[in-house]
């Protein structure tokens, strides 16, 4: 892959990481404002935290992919599966960790949420000082 091409990619998450807005969800959503906070964090002091708000209660799974340098995906971590959530806001830590239990590489990493049987993604990015 080239530079160029690269560096198109990678605009394209961060604009997609600012966008917020859900995959594959119909209007009127299940899930609004999902997001890490931060956005970007070094996971050898700190964490960050997805947030979101459900419009009603339902049963949610939220895991981590990374994306590779081709646009592939390869799975970190699941935090939570078939957790029945109720209505209104949500926030679940994600310790820059692996299911393997080690430091998740820094990089640009997706938080997947599901909620019923919408599909929800943004950007969380790692780094290491």
């Amino acid at each position: 892959m080239s530079d160029r091409a690269a560096i198109l990619i990678l605009l394209g998450l961060i604009l997609l990481g600012s966008c917020r807005i859900p995959i594959n969800g119909p209007a009127g959503a299940l899930v609004s404002n999902f997001q890490f906070e931060p956005e970007a964090f070094d996971s050898f002091v700190g964490v960050s935290r997805a947030r979101y708000n459900l419009s009603q209660a339902a049963y949610t799974s939220l895991s981590i992919v990374r994306l590779t340098d081709e646009g592939k995906r390869i799975h970190v971590i699941t935090l939570f599966e078939n957790l029945f959530e109720a209505k209104g806001s949500h926030d679940h830590m994600w310790l820059g960790d692996t299911d393997e239990g080690t430091f998740a590489p820094s990089g640009t990493y997706i938080g997947v949420l599901r909620a019923g049987s919408e599909h929800y993604e943004t950007v969380v990015r790692v780094y290491h000082r």
